[in-house]
């Protein structure tokens, strides 16, 4: 039976046509994985090093970001000298770039060791992961949230992504602090607020924009938490009455009792100097309560297909003659050998179309990497075909056996691939099963090969000896493909930081190449050609 709680709020959840945004606070993070506040990693980073906490903290007044600032130009030279670091620096020495750098790999480092579930809460995460919302804001480091709604949501890390790709407002995690995942987009310390405050105009712009559409659901703040406080004060105190009006009451703010008799809906008021704005507040002990009303909204399409379909149709648009690419029809459209995307139901079988628009290179490569994907089969062959015509390097074993495409027969590879594919495109596609180990290595010398092979029998040797940066990158396709472990070098590549890589991405993609030969493909040191039928 509903409780008082969750009766109430699934009323005023009924009176929003949209579902909502969660913007998520630290307090989540506290509560499902026992990670650290902002002042506790600060206090855990001074310790790491010896650096007093209390005396850098009354050099300026308690401030948090200052402190950091401070704490960062006394780590920098400890992190790049002392013994305690040389795992980490052999990790991210290739891509330190500033003062601060070493200290955030650092804070991602403590947050990525802790990042592991609160069994007491495990019907509480269970419920979380099944809501139904159309995005994420979220000021927080970890990867909590990723691991939460896996693929459905799409993260852009960064004010610097959301700038580069268009957001869609719909599927999507905004981590506006930065991720662990990118230890250098992280909002440390003083300087890296300066410039989020700089370049805050175009977050402010798509916060506006969700905040007077969308019921919009706090957890993890306090509703007196200075960073929501700076948040909400430069979007309402620029708003004329109209949408300030808009935004009344979309706010729920959740904040943690410390009994189940202490539950209640509360409306309160927040005041930005002589603006109110109306907002609830929600005291609850069991979150089931919040989650089970978010669980109840009904969609017929996915938030990913959603943010698919809008990402691709603004990008069609965009182009020079978007008419020839994109087809709008109710039923059986005319096939058009031109167009790439269509809208309706249950129309892309009879199209006879040349791919899957939104299916990009990092889809597959990432499929590849997890092993899984949320598209099927044929809709990652039909990604792959359409990738083929402008990418040399891409994974297709795996596509090419689970749709039937590549057979094993006596003793070698036989490829069944469509006419109306380019002679390029079917080489591309052909290249993963053309078996010959030098192509995925970086460039060497044989000799350094071999006396490489003396100390580096398995993926494990190479991450012992060299770590996990660039380093190991570089080294791994070195190895024998029969004494590399494929559970070894997918651990391996599921913890690489790909943005990251640079000059090396075309390194990284080889590797993934290798995976995929290796899992899907690899059947004998001296196979017969793989021969297109």
């Amino acid at each position: 039976m509903p409780t008082p709680v969750e009766d109430e709020f699934s009323q005023r959840l009924s009176g929003f046509s949209s579902a909502p945004f969660l913007f998520v606070g630290s307090g989540m993070s506290r509560r499902y994985y026992d990670l650290p506040d902002w002042p506790t990693l600060l206090k855990e980073l001074c310790g790491l090093v010896g650096i007093n906490f209390q005396r850098i903290s009354t050099q300026v007044s308690g401030d948090l970001p200052s402190i950091a600032s401070v704490l960062a130009s006394e780590f920098h030279p400890i992190w790049f000298e002392n013994r305690q670091f040389e795992k980490s620096r052999r990790k991210f020495e290739g891509i330190a770039r500033v003062i601060s750098d070493p200290l955030k790999f650092e804070a991602a480092n403590i947050i990525a060791s802790k990042d592991k579930f609160n069994e007491q809460y495990a019907e509480e995460i269970d419920n979380f992961s099944k809501i139904v919302i159309d995005g994420v804001i979220t000021t927080n480091y970890d990867t909590l949230l990723e691991r939460v709604f896996g693929e459905d949501l799409k993260a852009f890390i960064g004010q610097s992504s959301m700038l580069k790709a268009p957001v869609q407002k719909i599927g999507e995690i905004y981590k506006i602090h930065g991720c662990i995942t990118k230890p250098q987009s992280l909002t440390l310390t003083l300087e890296d607020y300066k410039e989020f405050n700089r370049r805050n105009f175009y977050i402010a712009a798509i916060l506006t924009q969700i905040f007077t559409e969308h019921p919009i659901i706090f957890l993890g703040y306090s509703i007196s938490d200075p960073n929501i406080r700076t948040i909400l004060s430069n979007i309402v105190e620029n708003l004329d009455a109209e949408l300030l009006n808009a935004m009344s009451d979309r706010f729920f703010f959740v904040e943690r009792c410390n009994s189940p008799h202490e539950e209640a809906i509360l409306p309160t008021l927040m005041h930005f100097g002589s603006i109110q704005l109306p907002v609830t507040k929600i005291k609850a002990f069991d979150y089931s309560n919040i989650y089970r009303p978010l669980m109840g909204f009904q969609r017929s399409i996915s938030p990913k297909i959603l943010r698919l379909f809008k990402e691709t149709a603004y990008t069609i648009a965009l182009q020079k003659s978007p008419e020839k690419r994109i087809l709008t029809a109710e039923l059986s459209p005319k096939t058009d050998s031109e167009l790439e995307f269509v809208f309706g139901h249950g129309v892309m079988e009879k199209s006879g179309l040349k791919g899957v628009f939104g299916i990009d290179r990092d889809d597959i490569l990432q499929y590849v990497i997890n092993g899984e994907s949320a598209y099927s089969s044929e809709d990652l062959w039909l990604g792959l075909r359409n990738v083929s015509k402008n990418q040399r390097l891409i994974p297709s074993c795996s596509i090419l056996v689970k749709t039937g495409r590549a057979k094993f027969v006596d003793g070698g590879w036989q490829i069944s691939l469509p006419d109306d594919l380019t002679q390029n495109q079917k080489q591309v596609i052909m290249k993963s099963f053309l078996y010959d180990e030098s192509e995925y290595r970086y460039s060497s010398s044989y000799q350094s090969v071999l006396d490489f092979r003396k100390e580096n029998k398995n993926v494990k040797d190479v991450i012992r000896n060299y770590g996990r940066g660039i380093e190991s990158l570089k080294r791994m396709a070195w190895l024998k493909m029969r004494d590399i472990e494929i559970s070894d070098l997918r651990e391996y590549l599921i913890n690489i930081h790909a943005d990251s890589l640079g000059n090396f991405h075309t390194v990284y993609v080889k590797l993934i190449m290798m995976l995929d030969f290796l899992e899907n493909a690899y059947q004998s040191e001296k196979p017969k050609k793989a021969k297109l039928l």
